[in-house]
């Protein structure tokens, strides 16, 4: 079959090959150069007119789409649980957030109570110091007011002279116990003066010797003592006759039921008119037996 060389039908495979050793015997014979010609051929193409797949092709091709779908659904659950963990994440990070702040709020409460609980402490502490100071004021005012008190009876002035020992004024003192409870272990340190600068002299007195009196004296009972000076009968009625030429001073000391100790200080001048005054006196020492 003659074909032509540059025709619509292209050549045969075989044909290629008949013409390909014709060259190569064309270069054999000919010692010379021989020209090469270039066939641009394309390669041959086989048309399948069947469309149907092998078994291969088609086990191929269905594993390939159930892998596609593992795929798919393995993307989508790999997508749903990033939402789940974002969504579980975020609830966290809120639940977090309210704990943090519950804790801090803790904390702010906790300081404020103990700030209150302090100052309530504070308040107690104050309150209780302030209520043992008013049990300690009663107290102290209920022993005042129970506390015994040593002074003199209106029959104050009892002056006299004797013979006694040359010549001797005496000045006899009468006391009560103006108190509610009894005056225990009473007794009394006094001096006199007979000098017409009397009370400026029996203010230097300095107590020195204390008389005991008695062991108890209730409350409204009276008891009475006398001091004594020597003097003569002329001096002493020439005293008599003028003021503040007489004078005595003295300090009553007592204990009162509990033990503890008073003291009520005296100071009595005598008049021309037959009156007794009281005077300044605050005794400079105390030396109790």
């Amino acid at each position: 079959m003659d074909r032509e060389e540059h025709g619509s039908v292209k050549p045969s495979a075989d044909e290629n090959a008949l013409r390909l050793t014709d060259v190569a015997s064309s270069r054999e014979q000919n010692t010379g150069p021989v020209p090469v010609r270039v066939v641009n051929d394309p390669l041959p193409t086989r048309v399948n007119e069947d469309d149907e797949l092998g078994e291969f092709e088609s086990t191929t091709l269905r594993y390939a789409r159930w892998g596609f779908g593992l795929a798919a659904f393995s993307f989508v659950v790999a997508v749903v649980t990033v939402f789940v963990f974002y969504v579980q994440f975020s609830e966290m990070t809120k639940q977090t957030d309210l704990l943090s702040r519950a804790a801090r709020q803790a904390r702010t409460d906790a300081k404020d109570a103990g700030i209150a609980v302090s100052k309530q402490i504070i308040i107690a502490q104050q309150q209780a110091t302030a209520a043992q100071e008013q049990v300690d004021t009663l107290r102290r005012n209920f022993a005042k007011e129970q506390e015994p008190y040593l002074w003199f009876t209106n029959e104050t002035a009892i002056l006299d002279w004797t013979e006694w020992e040359g010549g001797t004024a005496s000045w006899t003192y009468r006391v009560t116990n103006y108190g509610k409870s009894p005056a225990m272990n009473y007794s009394v340190d006094r001096h006199i003066e007979i000098d017409p600068d009397a009370l400026t002299k029996i203010k230097q007195y300095k107590m020195s010797k204390e008389t005991r009196l008695g062991a108890l004296l209730p409350p409204t009972k009276a008891d009475f003592f006398s001091y004594y000076a020597k003097i003569s009968q002329k001096d002493f009625q020439d005293a008599m006759k003028h003021d503040n030429w007489v004078v005595t001073v003295g300090t009553f000391i007592f204990s009162d039921m509990a033990g503890g100790r008073h003291t009520t200080d005296f100071c009595l001048t005598y008049f021309a008119n037959g009156s007794v005054g009281h005077c300044e006196y605050k005794h400079k020492s105390l030396k109790p037996n």
